[in-house]
């Protein structure tokens, strides 16, 4: 809200989505806000990973999630290196079918659901493995014409955990 008004703003039009500050300065709000809206879209399998095991335990049994919500950093990097995977078959496929992006092959072809991705506390999943910074980077990159976006909350976002390459 500002000053009043409820801001709105679509995804698909924004790469990527940082939410930083300190405890109790809204980040959760806003990302359960985020998580809502995409389950309403109907055209979101959202990606859920929560390495403190608190914030997203109430997502677990919702059907059109792209996976189990993910508690455990290794996990994590799996699930990313699943990510970058579904990104390259996806680019493949917008080059078969001549498309620019997932907006252009949803109009030809039909449904290609979007795949946002939830991150919850990215300086603690990034501590416990650094191989995580170089699919969020990658993801970051190359995502969003094929669909891919992330939401990242961290109490902490410095050089030290978040690269330069993925606030860019």
């Amino acid at each position: 809200i500002e000053n009043g008004e409820m801001l709105f703003y679509d995804l698909v039009k924004m790469p990527h989505l940082l939410a930083g500050g300190s405890t109790g300065s809204g980040k959760s709000v806003f990302i359960h806000n985020c998580i809502l809206s995409t389950f309403y879209s109907g055209v979101c399998n959202p990606v859920l990973i929560d390495v403190k095991r608190v914030e997203f335990s109430i997502y677990e049994n919702i059907t059109f999630l792209a996976g189990p919500v993910c508690y455990d950093s290794r996990q994590a990097v799996d699930v990313l290196r699943a990510l970058c995977d579904v990104m390259i078959k996806r680019y493949e496929m917008l080059k078969s079918n001549k498309c620019r992006n997932i907006e252009e092959y949803r109009l030809k072809k039909g449904s290609l659901n979007y795949i946002p991705v939830f991150i919850d506390e990215l300086a603690d999943l990034v501590i416990n493995d650094k191989r995580i910074e170089k699919y969020l980077i990658r993801i970051a990159q190359l995502g969003r014409a094929c669909g891919i976006h992330l939401i990242l909350a961290t109490q902490r976002p410095d050089s030290k955990i978040i690269s330069g390459l993925i606030r860019v």
